[in-house]
């Protein structure tokens, strides 16, 4: 068991998804450990969601839909080209249902984004599985083969040189392993 010195000095586990969130500002290598041993998805992405439930709410207290509505229809050359009583119409239909569809995105969008990115990575590491497992093995038999190869040129470097070192033992004028004599002369 530690000291209580050294309990103190380590950093607190991140193990709480709140806690996470102000951990990253304030301890982020342990906060990044913790999140790499227990990942989790759904707080950030439901605190996502709330920020942006208030954003939307300010931006329709304080800014309001109709002049989004009519900034981005007057951008359109098919509004241009209605009646004036058509386009009042068009901007009357349009912010019945604006604030609502905002709503609605803004809770949706975050939950879908994060399901894409997730069949996406898992598609990319599918790929990535499938195509590194195949250079993996054709790297393995390149190696295989290289290894293969190399030990037959050293073989038959060794049995060259093995041959010509042979030659020059017979001939017995020469001493190679000291004075106790050659190890391959047979007596």
């Amino acid at each position: 068991m530690a000291s209580p010195a050294l309990q103190s000095t380590q950093p607190p586990e991140h193990d709480n998804s709140f806690s996470r969130i102000f951990g990253v500002l304030f301890s982020p290598k342990a906060t990044f450990e913790s999140i790499a041993r227990r990942p989790t998805w759904l707080v950030p992405v439901i605190l996502l969601c709330i920020v942006e439930l208030c954003i939307i709410g300010v931006f329709s207290r304080r800014v309001g839909w109709r002049g989004l509505i009519e900034k981005q229809m007057a951008n359109s050359s098919q509004f241009q080209q209605l009646s004036p009583a058509q386009q009042q119409n068009q901007i009357e239909v349009a912010l019945r249902y604006a604030p609502a569809f905002g709503y609605v995105e803004v809770i949706l969008a975050p939950f879908l984004a994060a399901l894409a990115f997730a069949a996406a990575s898992k598609l990319l590491c599918r790929v990535l599985r499938r195509d590194l497992t195949a250079l993996l093995r054709k790297a393995r038999r390149v190696a295989l083969r290289a290894a293969l190869i190399a030990d037959w040129v050293l073989a038959m470097v060794d049995v060259k040189f093995g041959a010509v070192q042979g030659l020059k033992r017979q001939s017995g004028s020469q001493r190679y392993c000291g004075p106790g004599g050659d190890p391959w002369r047979r007596s």
